[in-house]
Protein backbone atom coordinates (compact mmCIF):
# COMPACT_ATOMS: atom_id res chain seq x y z
CA UNK A 1 0.00 0.00 0.00
CA UNK A 2 2.82 2.63 0.83
CA UNK A 3 4.69 1.65 -2.12
CA UNK A 4 1.67 2.07 -4.11
CA UNK A 5 0.57 5.59 -2.78
CA UNK A 6 4.56 6.75 -3.33
CA UNK A 7 3.68 6.20 -7.06
CA UNK A 8 0.82 7.99 -7.25
CA UNK A 9 1.75 10.60 -6.07
CA UNK A 10 5.20 10.89 -8.05
CA UNK A 11 2.81 10.16 -10.79
CA UNK A 12 0.36 13.18 -9.96
CA UNK A 13 3.43 15.80 -9.24
CA UNK A 14 5.19 14.51 -12.72
CA UNK A 15 1.58 14.80 -14.34
CA UNK A 16 1.28 18.10 -12.99
CA UNK A 17 3.67 19.73 -13.15
CA UNK A 18 5.02 23.15 -15.32
CA UNK A 19 8.11 21.83 -16.03
CA UNK A 20 6.13 18.49 -17.59
CA UNK A 21 3.72 20.67 -19.61
CA UNK A 22 6.78 22.32 -21.13
CA UNK A 23 8.43 19.65 -22.23
CA UNK A 24 4.92 18.22 -23.01
CA UNK A 25 4.53 21.34 -24.89
CA UNK A 26 7.93 21.27 -26.89
CA UNK A 27 7.61 17.90 -28.14
CA UNK A 28 4.36 18.70 -29.76
CA UNK A 29 5.30 21.78 -31.45
CA UNK A 30 8.46 19.58 -33.22
CA UNK A 31 5.76 16.80 -34.19
CA UNK A 32 3.24 19.62 -35.45
CA UNK A 33 6.36 21.23 -37.63
CA UNK A 34 7.03 17.64 -38.85
CA UNK A 35 3.36 17.12 -40.33
CA UNK A 36 2.91 20.56 -41.41
CA UNK A 37 3.78 19.65 -45.13
CA UNK A 38 2.02 16.02 -44.47
CA UNK A 39 -1.27 17.10 -42.56
CA UNK A 40 -2.22 20.77 -41.99
CA UNK A 41 -5.26 19.36 -39.57
CA UNK A 42 -3.14 17.23 -37.86
CA UNK A 43 -0.40 19.78 -37.29
CA UNK A 44 -2.71 22.44 -36.36
CA UNK A 45 -3.90 20.12 -33.32
CA UNK A 46 -0.50 19.80 -32.55
CA UNK A 47 0.37 23.08 -32.56
CA UNK A 48 -2.64 24.14 -30.91
CA UNK A 49 -1.71 21.58 -27.70
CA UNK A 50 1.40 22.67 -27.36
CA UNK A 51 0.41 26.59 -26.95
CA UNK A 52 -1.90 25.71 -24.50
CA UNK A 53 0.37 23.36 -22.13
CA UNK A 54 3.08 26.11 -22.25
CA UNK A 55 3.97 29.11 -20.36
CA UNK A 56 6.60 30.57 -22.54
CA UNK A 57 5.27 33.94 -24.60
CA UNK A 58 8.01 32.94 -27.04
CA UNK A 59 7.06 29.49 -28.00
CA UNK A 60 3.41 31.17 -28.31
CA UNK A 61 4.41 33.90 -30.54
CA UNK A 62 6.27 31.22 -32.93
CA UNK A 63 3.38 29.18 -32.49
CA UNK A 64 0.95 32.46 -33.40
CA UNK A 65 3.09 33.10 -36.39
CA UNK A 66 3.35 29.89 -37.66
CA UNK A 67 -0.49 28.96 -37.96
CA UNK A 68 -1.19 32.54 -39.05
CA UNK A 69 2.01 32.23 -41.87
CA UNK A 70 0.63 28.62 -43.18
CA UNK A 71 -2.98 30.10 -42.94
CA UNK A 72 -3.80 26.61 -40.39
CA UNK A 73 -6.39 29.21 -38.28
CA UNK A 74 -8.68 29.27 -41.40
CA UNK A 75 -11.85 28.25 -40.59
CA UNK A 76 -11.95 25.33 -42.97
CA UNK A 77 -8.92 24.05 -40.62
CA UNK A 78 -9.79 24.73 -37.54
CA UNK A 79 -13.93 23.72 -37.68
CA UNK A 80 -12.34 19.86 -38.64
CA UNK A 81 -10.87 20.23 -35.15
CA UNK A 82 -14.02 20.52 -33.34
CA UNK A 83 -14.89 17.73 -31.08
CA UNK A 84 -17.36 15.39 -32.39
CA UNK A 85 -19.41 14.29 -29.55
CA UNK A 86 -22.78 16.30 -30.20
CA UNK A 87 -25.01 17.07 -26.91
CA UNK A 88 -28.69 16.38 -26.81
CA UNK A 89 -30.50 19.38 -27.75
CA UNK A 90 -32.22 20.33 -23.89
CA UNK A 91 -28.73 20.99 -23.33
CA UNK A 92 -28.53 24.14 -25.10
CA UNK A 93 -31.11 25.85 -23.05
CA UNK A 94 -28.98 26.21 -20.38
CA UNK A 95 -26.05 26.44 -22.42
CA UNK A 96 -26.86 29.26 -24.71
CA UNK A 97 -28.43 31.58 -22.37
CA UNK A 98 -30.32 34.59 -23.52
CA UNK A 99 -29.13 37.68 -21.66
CA UNK A 100 -30.97 40.39 -23.75
CA UNK A 101 -34.05 39.72 -26.24
CA UNK A 102 -33.52 41.42 -29.67
CA UNK A 103 -35.84 44.51 -30.31
CA UNK A 104 -36.11 46.05 -33.80
CA UNK A 105 -32.75 47.11 -35.19
CA UNK A 106 -31.39 46.57 -31.83
CA UNK A 107 -29.84 43.66 -30.77
CA UNK A 108 -30.23 40.14 -28.33
CA UNK A 109 -27.64 38.93 -26.16
CA UNK A 110 -26.74 35.55 -25.57
CA UNK A 111 -24.14 33.64 -23.75
CA UNK A 112 -22.36 30.15 -24.80
CA UNK A 113 -21.29 28.65 -21.49
CA UNK A 114 -18.61 26.12 -22.08
CA UNK A 115 -15.74 26.15 -24.66
CA UNK A 116 -17.72 23.38 -26.88
CA UNK A 117 -20.34 25.13 -26.46
CA UNK A 118 -19.48 27.22 -29.46
CA UNK A 119 -18.21 24.30 -31.54
CA UNK A 120 -21.44 22.36 -31.12
CA UNK A 121 -23.72 25.61 -32.27
CA UNK A 122 -21.37 26.26 -34.93
CA UNK A 123 -21.33 22.60 -36.52
CA UNK A 124 -25.38 22.22 -36.53
CA UNK A 125 -26.50 25.92 -36.79
CA UNK A 126 -25.82 28.80 -38.89
CA UNK A 127 -23.61 30.84 -36.31
CA UNK A 128 -23.59 33.81 -39.22
CA UNK A 129 -27.55 34.18 -38.78
CA UNK A 130 -27.92 34.08 -35.08
CA UNK A 131 -24.90 36.85 -35.10
CA UNK A 132 -27.10 38.80 -37.20
CA UNK A 133 -29.99 39.24 -33.89
CA UNK A 134 -27.60 38.75 -31.38
CA UNK A 135 -23.97 39.71 -29.59
CA UNK A 136 -22.19 37.04 -28.32
CA UNK A 137 -20.40 36.31 -25.07
CA UNK A 138 -18.25 33.39 -24.95
CA UNK A 139 -17.70 31.73 -21.58
CA UNK A 140 -14.99 29.09 -21.83
CA UNK A 141 -14.50 26.09 -19.30
CA UNK A 142 -10.56 26.33 -19.21
CA UNK A 143 -7.63 28.27 -19.49
CA UNK A 144 -5.66 28.26 -22.43
CA UNK A 145 -7.58 29.70 -25.43
CA UNK A 146 -5.18 28.33 -28.43
CA UNK A 147 -8.56 26.58 -29.39
CA UNK A 148 -10.76 25.20 -32.67
CA UNK A 149 -13.78 26.76 -30.88
CA UNK A 150 -12.10 30.15 -29.64
CA UNK A 151 -9.89 30.62 -32.99
CA UNK A 152 -13.06 30.07 -35.22
CA UNK A 153 -14.74 32.76 -33.76
CA UNK A 154 -12.20 34.97 -34.52
CA UNK A 155 -12.32 34.11 -37.99
CA UNK A 156 -15.76 34.91 -38.39
CA UNK A 157 -17.00 38.26 -40.67
CA UNK A 158 -19.34 40.53 -39.19
CA UNK A 159 -20.53 41.37 -35.92
CA UNK A 160 -17.89 41.56 -33.25
CA UNK A 161 -18.29 39.15 -29.68
CA UNK A 162 -17.02 38.92 -26.52
CA UNK A 163 -14.91 36.44 -24.82
CA UNK A 164 -14.60 36.62 -20.85
CA UNK A 165 -11.11 35.98 -20.22
CA UNK A 166 -10.17 35.65 -16.27
CA UNK A 167 -6.42 34.76 -16.82
CA UNK A 168 -4.07 37.46 -18.16
CA UNK A 169 -2.44 34.71 -20.53
CA UNK A 170 -5.29 34.38 -22.39
CA UNK A 171 -6.49 38.00 -22.25
CA UNK A 172 -2.93 38.94 -24.16
CA UNK A 173 -3.14 35.80 -26.46
CA UNK A 174 -7.05 37.29 -27.52
CA UNK A 175 -5.57 40.79 -27.87
CA UNK A 176 -2.53 39.81 -30.01
CA UNK A 177 -4.98 38.24 -32.41
CA UNK A 178 -6.86 41.50 -32.66
CA UNK A 179 -9.53 39.42 -34.91
CA UNK A 180 -12.99 39.13 -34.54
CA UNK A 181 -13.27 38.71 -30.60
CA UNK A 182 -12.66 41.14 -27.48
CA UNK A 183 -11.54 40.23 -24.01
CA UNK A 184 -13.53 41.39 -21.13
CA UNK A 185 -11.61 40.29 -17.28
CA UNK A 186 -14.40 38.27 -16.28
CA UNK A 187 -15.15 34.82 -16.24
CA UNK A 188 -17.24 31.70 -15.53
CA UNK A 189 -16.63 32.52 -11.53
CA UNK A 190 -17.79 35.94 -12.18
CA UNK A 191 -21.25 34.69 -11.69
CA UNK A 192 -21.28 33.28 -8.26
CA UNK A 193 -24.82 34.29 -6.35
CA UNK A 194 -23.89 36.33 -3.46
CA UNK A 195 -27.28 35.34 -1.89
CA UNK A 196 -26.45 31.86 -1.47
CA UNK A 197 -22.73 32.39 -0.45
CA UNK A 198 -23.34 34.78 2.35
CA UNK A 199 -21.57 35.27 5.93
CA UNK A 200 -23.83 33.32 8.36
CA UNK A 201 -21.68 34.47 10.85
CA UNK A 202 -21.06 30.59 12.35
CA UNK A 203 -17.82 29.78 14.85
CA UNK A 204 -15.03 28.34 13.61
CA UNK A 205 -14.40 24.91 13.65
CA UNK A 206 -12.05 24.12 10.35
CA UNK A 207 -8.54 25.70 9.86
CA UNK A 208 -8.83 24.88 6.34
CA UNK A 209 -11.26 23.98 3.61
CA UNK A 210 -10.95 23.00 0.34
CA UNK A 211 -13.59 22.23 -2.00
CA UNK A 212 -12.76 20.10 -5.00
CA UNK A 213 -13.54 17.24 -6.60
CA UNK A 214 -11.45 13.85 -6.07
CA UNK A 215 -9.23 14.34 -9.40
CA UNK A 216 -5.42 14.02 -8.84
CA UNK A 217 -5.43 17.92 -10.45
CA UNK A 218 -6.37 19.30 -7.92
CA UNK A 219 -3.46 18.01 -5.81
CA UNK A 220 -4.61 17.05 -2.20
CA UNK A 221 -1.65 15.49 -1.41
CA UNK A 222 0.03 18.99 -1.08
CA UNK A 223 -2.25 19.91 1.65
CA UNK A 224 -1.55 16.97 3.76
CA UNK A 225 2.28 16.91 3.38
CA UNK A 226 1.28 20.32 5.00
CA UNK A 227 -0.46 19.26 7.64
CA UNK A 228 2.08 16.48 7.84
CA UNK A 229 4.86 19.62 8.60
CA UNK A 230 2.43 21.36 10.78
CA UNK A 231 2.19 17.94 13.50
CA UNK A 232 -0.75 19.08 15.34
CA UNK A 233 -3.45 16.84 15.65
CA UNK A 234 -5.64 20.02 16.81
CA UNK A 235 -5.58 21.12 12.90
CA UNK A 236 -8.79 20.18 11.85
CA UNK A 237 -9.42 20.08 8.14
CA UNK A 238 -12.96 20.06 5.87
CA UNK A 239 -12.48 18.53 3.03
CA UNK A 240 -15.64 19.27 0.56
CA UNK A 241 -15.80 16.99 -2.78
CA UNK A 242 -17.18 14.43 -5.41
CA UNK A 243 -15.84 11.71 -7.72
CA UNK A 244 -14.07 12.96 -10.73
CA UNK A 245 -10.79 10.34 -11.37
CA UNK A 246 -11.08 9.26 -7.68
CA UNK A 247 -13.37 8.71 -5.20
CA UNK A 248 -13.60 9.76 -2.20
CA UNK A 249 -11.89 6.36 -0.62
CA UNK A 250 -9.25 7.37 -2.91
CA UNK A 251 -8.58 10.70 -1.04
CA UNK A 252 -8.86 8.81 2.30
CA UNK A 253 -5.56 6.55 1.48
CA UNK A 254 -3.68 9.27 0.41
CA UNK A 255 -4.42 11.04 3.98
CA UNK A 256 -3.82 7.90 5.58
CA UNK A 257 -0.77 7.44 3.90
CA UNK A 258 0.43 10.97 5.09
CA UNK A 259 -0.95 10.29 8.64
CA UNK A 260 -3.88 13.08 8.86
CA UNK A 261 -6.76 11.24 8.56
CA UNK A 262 -7.91 11.46 11.51
CA UNK A 263 -8.04 15.92 11.04
CA UNK A 264 -10.37 15.50 8.47
CA UNK A 265 -13.85 15.62 7.38
CA UNK A 266 -15.47 14.17 3.87
CA UNK A 267 -18.16 15.70 2.64
CA UNK A 268 -19.63 14.98 -0.96
CA UNK A 269 -21.86 16.11 -3.12
CA UNK A 270 -23.50 18.80 -1.00
CA UNK A 271 -26.34 21.27 -1.90
CA UNK A 272 -24.87 24.73 -2.41
CA UNK A 273 -26.30 26.14 0.97
CA UNK A 274 -24.13 23.28 2.73
CA UNK A 275 -21.50 24.32 1.41
CA UNK A 276 -21.86 27.83 2.30
CA UNK A 277 -22.35 26.38 6.21
CA UNK A 278 -19.21 24.41 6.02
CA UNK A 279 -17.00 27.55 4.31
CA UNK A 280 -18.67 29.35 7.23
CA UNK A 281 -17.44 26.96 9.41
CA UNK A 282 -13.73 27.49 8.32
CA UNK A 283 -10.84 30.19 8.36
CA UNK A 284 -9.21 29.74 5.19
CA UNK A 285 -10.18 28.36 1.90
CA UNK A 286 -7.47 26.24 -0.43
CA UNK A 287 -6.45 25.93 -3.80
CA UNK A 288 -4.15 23.65 -4.96
CA UNK A 289 -4.74 23.14 -8.54
CA UNK A 290 -2.19 24.53 -11.30
CA UNK A 291 -4.51 25.20 -13.92
CA UNK A 292 -8.41 25.46 -14.27
CA UNK A 293 -11.02 27.62 -16.24
CA UNK A 294 -11.67 29.83 -13.62
CA UNK A 295 -12.42 28.30 -10.14
CA UNK A 296 -15.61 28.78 -8.13
CA UNK A 297 -15.02 27.53 -5.16
CA UNK A 298 -12.50 30.15 -4.04
CA UNK A 299 -15.28 32.99 -5.32
CA UNK A 300 -17.69 31.17 -3.52
CA UNK A 301 -15.63 31.25 0.24
CA UNK A 302 -15.25 35.12 -0.88
CA UNK A 303 -18.93 35.79 -0.77
CA UNK A 304 -19.03 33.39 2.57
CA UNK A 305 -16.33 35.94 3.64
CA UNK A 306 -13.98 33.19 4.01
CA UNK A 307 -9.49 34.41 2.64
CA UNK A 308 -7.95 32.35 0.40
CA UNK A 309 -4.56 30.64 0.07
CA UNK A 310 -3.46 29.44 -3.65
CA UNK A 311 -0.04 28.38 -5.22
CA UNK A 312 1.42 31.80 -6.57
CA UNK A 313 2.20 29.70 -9.95
CA UNK A 314 -1.38 28.89 -10.36
CA UNK A 315 -3.43 29.08 -13.59
CA UNK A 316 -6.93 28.22 -11.75
CA UNK A 317 -8.08 31.72 -10.80
CA UNK A 318 -7.34 34.92 -12.11
CA UNK A 319 -4.32 36.15 -9.63
CA UNK A 320 -5.44 39.50 -8.82
CA UNK A 321 -8.21 37.52 -7.50
CA UNK A 322 -6.14 36.67 -4.61
CA UNK A 323 -5.32 40.32 -2.97
CA UNK A 324 -4.89 42.19 0.24
CA UNK A 325 -8.37 41.94 1.11
CA UNK A 326 -8.86 38.38 -0.26
CA UNK A 327 -5.98 35.86 0.93
CA UNK A 328 -2.30 34.86 -0.14
CA UNK A 329 -0.32 33.46 -2.83
CA UNK A 330 2.14 31.11 -1.48
CA UNK A 331 4.68 28.49 -2.55
CA UNK A 332 5.01 25.08 -2.04
CA UNK A 333 7.45 25.02 0.62
CA UNK A 334 5.80 27.59 2.54
CA UNK A 335 1.97 26.03 2.37
CA UNK A 336 2.43 24.80 6.32
CA UNK A 337 3.48 27.95 7.73
CA UNK A 338 1.03 30.09 5.88
CA UNK A 339 -1.60 27.64 6.96
CA UNK A 340 -0.55 27.95 10.50
CA UNK A 341 -0.55 31.93 10.08
CA UNK A 342 -4.13 31.84 8.84
CA UNK A 343 -5.42 30.12 11.49
CA UNK A 344 -5.04 33.23 14.11
CA UNK A 345 -5.02 36.36 11.13
CA UNK A 346 -7.83 35.27 9.11
CA UNK A 347 -10.05 38.27 10.49
CA UNK A 348 -7.51 40.56 8.65
CA UNK A 349 -9.10 40.01 5.12
CA UNK A 350 -12.23 41.32 3.74
CA UNK A 351 -13.11 39.20 0.58
CA UNK A 352 -16.73 39.73 0.93
CA UNK A 353 -16.66 42.95 0.41
CA UNK A 354 -13.73 42.90 -2.03
CA UNK A 355 -16.07 40.43 -4.15
CA UNK A 356 -19.31 42.38 -3.77
CA UNK A 357 -17.44 45.69 -5.35
CA UNK A 358 -15.71 43.85 -7.98
CA UNK A 359 -16.89 40.28 -8.99
CA UNK A 360 -20.30 40.01 -7.84
CA UNK A 361 -22.73 39.28 -10.94
CA UNK A 362 -24.58 42.98 -11.02
CA UNK A 363 -20.82 43.89 -11.33
CA UNK A 364 -19.55 41.36 -13.88
CA UNK A 365 -22.98 42.21 -16.70
CA UNK A 366 -22.09 45.91 -16.05
CA UNK A 367 -18.72 45.49 -17.37
CA UNK A 368 -20.02 43.07 -19.67
CA UNK A 369 -22.51 45.55 -21.06
CA UNK A 370 -20.42 48.34 -21.21
CA UNK A 371 -18.35 46.26 -24.04
CA UNK A 372 -21.39 45.98 -25.86
CA UNK A 373 -22.84 49.40 -25.68
CA UNK A 374 -19.15 50.70 -27.00
CA UNK A 375 -19.36 48.09 -30.10
CA UNK A 376 -23.21 49.19 -30.50
CA UNK A 377 -22.35 52.95 -30.82
CA UNK A 378 -19.24 52.40 -33.05
CA UNK A 379 -21.63 50.21 -35.58
CA UNK A 380 -24.22 52.75 -35.16
CA UNK A 381 -27.00 50.74 -33.23
CA UNK A 382 -29.36 51.12 -31.00
CA UNK A 383 -28.82 50.18 -27.10
CA UNK A 384 -31.69 51.09 -25.09
CA UNK A 385 -32.31 47.80 -23.01
CA UNK A 386 -29.70 46.69 -19.76
CA UNK A 387 -28.87 43.10 -19.92
CA UNK A 388 -30.55 40.63 -17.58
CA UNK A 389 -28.39 39.46 -14.96
CA UNK A 390 -27.05 36.15 -14.15
CA UNK A 391 -25.71 33.34 -12.37
CA UNK A 392 -23.88 30.24 -12.44
CA UNK A 393 -25.02 26.93 -10.63
CA UNK A 394 -23.50 25.70 -12.15
CA UNK A 395 -25.61 26.28 -15.22
CA UNK A 396 -26.90 29.41 -16.31
CA UNK A 397 -29.53 30.84 -14.36
CA UNK A 398 -31.51 34.43 -13.87
CA UNK A 399 -30.14 36.37 -11.15
CA UNK A 400 -34.56 37.12 -10.59
CA UNK A 401 -36.12 34.86 -11.70
CA UNK A 402 -38.99 37.27 -12.35
CA UNK A 403 -36.78 38.62 -15.11
CA UNK A 404 -35.99 35.14 -16.67
CA UNK A 405 -36.07 35.38 -20.74
CA UNK A 406 -37.88 32.92 -23.22
CA UNK A 407 -35.01 30.07 -23.95
CA UNK A 408 -33.54 30.92 -27.47
CA UNK A 409 -35.25 28.69 -30.22
CA UNK A 410 -32.02 27.27 -32.05
CA UNK A 411 -34.97 25.90 -34.69
CA UNK A 412 -34.39 29.18 -36.52
CA UNK A 413 -31.44 29.12 -37.17
CA UNK A 414 -30.81 25.34 -38.27
CA UNK A 415 -28.25 25.07 -41.14
CA UNK A 416 -30.87 24.53 -44.43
Amino acid sequence: MKLKMMFRILATQIRFSFAASEIFSFLLMVLGLILLPVSRIQSMGLLMRSHRNTRKLKRQLFIERTYRKFNLNSLDVVTRLFPKRIYVDRIYERRVFKLKEPQGKEKGVLVMKYSDTAAKVMLRYDINKIMEDYYLVVEPSFSGYCTAEVLSLMELRGTKSLIQCPHKMDYDFVMRADRNLIPVDTGSNSWVDDRVFTDIGLPKEYDCVMVALWGDIKRHYLLFEAMKNINDPGYRVCLIGGPWGRLQRDIEDLAEYYGVRDSIDFFERLAPAEVNRLLNKSKVNALLSLKEGANKAIVEGFFANVPAVAMEENLAIGTSYINEYTGRLVRREDLAETLLWFRENYRTFQPRKWALENIAPKISTAKIEGKLKAIAAERGEPWTRSLVVKVNRPECEYYNPEEALAPLDLSLYSKQ
